[in-house]
C-alpha cells in the first residue's frame, strides 16, 4: 500500500494523519515484507529521533487496526506482530516465524469448502489464512 491511500483511507475514516500516526505509518510502510513488533516499531522511530512513548505507538496501532489500515497476527512467542495490511485484493500469507517475512498466496483453499458450509447453514463472514513457518533464508542460516 501506498502512503497516499493509506492517508485517503485514514481520512474516510475521519481520522487525522498526526505527525505520530505519519511517524509511525512510516516505518512500517518501509517494513511492507515483514513483520514488526511494537517495540520493533518503537526502537525504529526512536532512532529516527521521534519522541513518543510506547504508550502512543500502542494507542495508534490500535486506532489504525481499527479502520483496516493494518493487518496484526499472533506468532508462537505470543507477541502481537503488525504490519500495513495489503491492497492485493483477496489472498493469504506465508509467515516466517523466525524474520517475520512475509509472502503472500494468491490462492484460498476455503472456496472448497464453502459449499459444504453452506449444508451445514452456515455462512461465512470472512477468514483469515496464515501458514507459518520458515523462509528460505532463515531456513539455509538454519541447515548450516
Amino acid at each position: 500500500m501506498k502512503k497516499q491511500a493509506v492517508y485517503n483511507k485514514l481520512k474516510a475514516s475521519a481520522l487525522k494523519m498526526t505527525n505520530q500516526r505519519e511517524a509511525i505509518i512510516d516505518v512500517l510502510l518501509a517494513e511492507q515484507t515483514r513483520l514488526m513488533s511494537v517495540e520493533e516499531i518503537h526502537q525504529k522511530l526512536l532512532k529516527q529521533g521521534e519522541k513518543m512513548n510506547i504508550t502512543t505507538v500502542y494507542r495508534n496501532l490500535e486506532i489504525l487496526e481499527g479502520v483496516g489500515l493494518l493487518h496484526c497476527t499472533v506468532l508462537a512467542d505470543n507477541v502481537m506482530y503488525y504490519k500495513i495490511s495489503c491492497d492485493h485484493g483477496h489472498h493469504h500469507h506465508l509467515i516466517c516465524r523466525k524474520c517475520g517475512k512475509i509472502e503472500i498466496i494468491d490462492y484460498c483453499p476455503l472456496t472448497e469448502i464453502y459449499p459444504l458450509t453452506r449444508q451445514k447453514g452456515f455462512f461465512i463472514e470472512s477468514h483469515k489464512l496464515e501458514v507459518y513457518g520458515l523462509c528460505k533464508d532463515c531456513l539455509a542460516v538454519k541447515n548450516q
